[in-house]
């Protein structure tokens, strides 16, 4: 991806992130949730916000229209960005346009439901949390938590990872730190000047679609 088109997503995953969390003031280089280009994708409403990856059919560096078919289901948050917000439930076609082409996706999106019973960080029961999104945030001053998920009917538990990030102002550039976390056991977290989150991934077979629950964890 190129340096300015980097730069923009930044700024709009922070803008969203304050959205979402209010006082909080994470930087995460990748909180709009990230999708691959494909000709068809089931996706819920967790996090309304996501970024479309279009590989190599755009380098950033040439002009980009987006559309949609159904703006009261997926609304693009304007040209130049492949950036969409999932408005509600139902369906639409998303036409992007760039070199000359075009490349369409048709999105199902599907109403979020909480895909945990159990999540806990530390001891702290924070299930609840993701009653509404797939992102949440939780004041932790820990170094070294143990994390616990069972998901709900129907779901399954693909992976926790932490992931950390730290800025570098002099540079503008993130360093990015990930370790994969087998359930039920500990992690070990960056300092107070790391961005650090605990994320799940999940599956539900019968929806077919992925669910993926971001938390923050405010240090």
């Amino acid at each position: 991806m190129k340096k300015k088109v980097l730069s923009a997503i930044l700024a709009l995953a922070m803008v969203f992130t304050l959205l979402i969390m209010p006082g909080v003031k994470p930087t995460k280089a990748d909180n709009l949730k990230e999708v691959k280009y494909a000709t068809s994708k089931v996706i819920s409403r967790g996090n309304p916000y996501i970024y479309v990856d279009l590989g190599k059919k755009w380098d950033g560096n040439k002009k980009l229209t987006v559309k949609s078919s159904n703006n009261r289901v997926v609304k693009p948050e304007g040209d130049g960005y492949p950036v969409l917000n999932l408005k509600r439930a139902g369906t639409a076609t998303v036409t992007f346009k760039t070199g000359g082409k075009s490349y369409k996706m048709k999105f199902k999106v599907l109403a979020y439901k909480n895909p945990v019973k159990l999540f806990s960080v530390g001891g702290k029961k924070i299930a609840g949390k993701f009653k509404s999104s797939s992102t949440a945030w939780l004041k932790y001053t820990g170094s070294k938590p143990t994390i616990k998920v069972t998901p709900n009917k129907g779901w399954k538990l693909k992976s926790i990872k932490y992931e950390a990030y730290k800025y570098d102002e002099a540079t503008d550039t993130y360093t990015r730190y990930v370790k994969t976390v087998k359930n039920k056991t500990s992690v070990k977290l960056k300092g107070s000047n790391w961005d650090s989150y605990i994320v799940v991934k999940l599956y539900n077979s019968n929806k077919k679609i992925t669910e993926i629950l971001e938390l923050y964890l405010n240090r």
